[in-house]
């Protein structure tokens, strides 16, 4: 049975729910704010969206269906890592199904698909870690691995790459020095690709019109021109974001969660802290413990650069808009080094996954509970 919209309950819906400056204006700026992402990351909810319409659902059918493929997209990415992990199941478990994590992944946001994609990357680089030889074939999937990381958030999570130092890299390039470097050609192709379809022809889009006075181009000249100012924005917004709870807490946003999503927050961090000292499947030694941070900070720096050319006004001494949720991709590298040898998990790997699955459907439980009150 067709359904038809009723534009004149719309409209007045739309009056009494939105500001005033948006009713009855006659002029509309088209634009797209998903128009820099790479539209690899659009087919799940694509897809999602043609077998909607191919079944003839409505226009609420469709827009949920899109919305599921996504969960199920990320959902199948989050178990294939998990599959590929040597060790660290349960600290990439547990963050993997924080209640925002699950929330990011069943909008249209790209949020859920960036995890899927950079935690995917992660768990084969410490999977091959385990290995003593490397195959031309692992490396060539490690580098398309890493080709779709380069496809999410604007190359917002490239400098991920430096995890592959954990990887004997010595004994990879002695023993294959031509696939080497053809590999390193196409991961090359695929960032020049990418920058392409970024910087050509969508640069102007990537400028956000949310914030007057953001310009990319000029923004970028500004950097070039004021090292020291933007070094000076990395190290404040960094120590910013880090020293206060209410932005920590932001990584259980309350648009999701209601009033209480501080609170919440507060022991879900404990939870997750608390699994990755007890998470003693492997402790690793300082130097990877090292890459592991250094790999997060590296992360964090692009991330807040993208941020800072994308939707911050031209010269500005702050990024504006940065949010927690950029850290997620991350946070397992900064949880896998809270383990050592000095703590013993008494519970058997089986036991301890089963713990974490429960109190992760506890947390959003409590979640779901906060949005409903």
């Amino acid at each position: 049975m067709e359904q038809k919209i009723n534009f004149i309950e719309f409209d007045k819906y739309f009056s009494e729910k939105y500001e005033e400056k948006y009713v009855g204006k006659e002029e509309t700026d088209i634009y797209s704010l998903p128009a820099p992402y790479n539209p690899i990351t659009y087919i799940p909810s694509a897809i999602g969206i043609m077998l909607a319409k191919v079944l003839g659902g409505s226009i609420a059918d469709i827009y949920i269906t899109g919305r599921i493929f996504n969960l199920i997209t990320y959902l199948i990415m989050i178990a294939f890592a998990l599959k590929l992990l040597p060790y660290k199941h349960n600290i990439f478990l547990a963050i993997s199904l924080m209640p925002m994590l699950l929330a990011l992944a069943s909008v249209y946001s790209m949020d859920g698909f960036t995890m899927g994609a950079v935690v995917v990357f992660i768990a084969y680089c410490l999977k091959l870690q385990k290995q003593e030889k490397i195959s031309n074939k692992q490396l060539l999937i490690l580098s398309l691995a890493f080709g779709l990381v380069i496809c999410c958030k604007s190359m917002g999570y490239i400098l991920v790459s430096f995890i592959i130092l954990i990887l004997p890299i010595k004994n990879i390039l002695k023993n294959n020095t031509k696939q080497v470097l053809l590999l390193i050609g196409l991961t090359l192709l695929i960032l020049l690709i990418n920058m392409g379809i970024m910087y050509m022809f969508q640069l102007e889009q990537i400028s956000d019109p949310r914030v007057e006075g953001t310009n990319v181009k000029e923004q970028i000249q500004y950097i070039i021109e004021n090292p020291k100012q933007y070094i000076s924005m990395l190290y404040s917004n960094i120590k910013g974001v880090f020293s206060d709870f209410e932005k920590i807490a932001y990584i259980n946003a309350p648009m999701f969660f209601g009033e209480n999503f501080d609170n919440i927050f507060f022991y879900i961090l404990l939870f997750i802290v608390y699994v990755g000292i007890t998470d003693d499947s492997k402790n690793f030694n300082k130097r990877e413990k090292i890459i592991f941070i250094i790999t997060a900070i590296l992360t964090i720096i692009m991330t807040t650069t993208a941020l800072y050319l994308s939707y911050t006004p031209v010269g500005k001494e702050n990024v504006v808009g940065y949010q927690m949720r950029y850290m997620f991709p991350v946070l397992p590298l900064i949880m896998m080094c809270l383990s050592s040898d000095k703590i013993k998990n008494k519970n058997t790997q089986e036991e301890s996954t089963y713990k974490v699955s429960y109190i992760s459907l506890l947390f959003l439980s409590l979640c779901l509970l906060g949005v409903i009150m």
